[in-house]
């Protein structure tokens, strides 16, 4: 699952705003975990590929990544 953060340019408008969303609704009986994304240096990861390389393959965990709004230009590989 990934959370999407953005703005448009008029402030009356907010779309799956990650400071103004409710929480996501944990499910499974391991725990979680929140992983940040900051192309400008603000989290765990400045890149989303980064973020998904630090989810291990054998992961038992709900993972939740943020992706904070900002300009991210590449190709992801899952």
């Amino acid at each position: 699952i990934v959370t999407l953060g953005a703005r448009h340019h008029d402030s009356s408008f907010n779309y799956l705003s990650s400071s103004n969303s409710s929480k996501h609704p944990w499910i499974g009986p391991v725990g979680n975990r929140v992983i940040t994304v900051d192309i400008n240096g603000g989290g765990q990861f400045q890149s989303v590929q980064d973020a998904v390389n630090a989810v291990p393959d054998n992961n038992i965990m709900n993972v939740l990544i943020q992706i904070r709004a900002g300009c991210y230009k590449y190709e992801l590989i899952s």
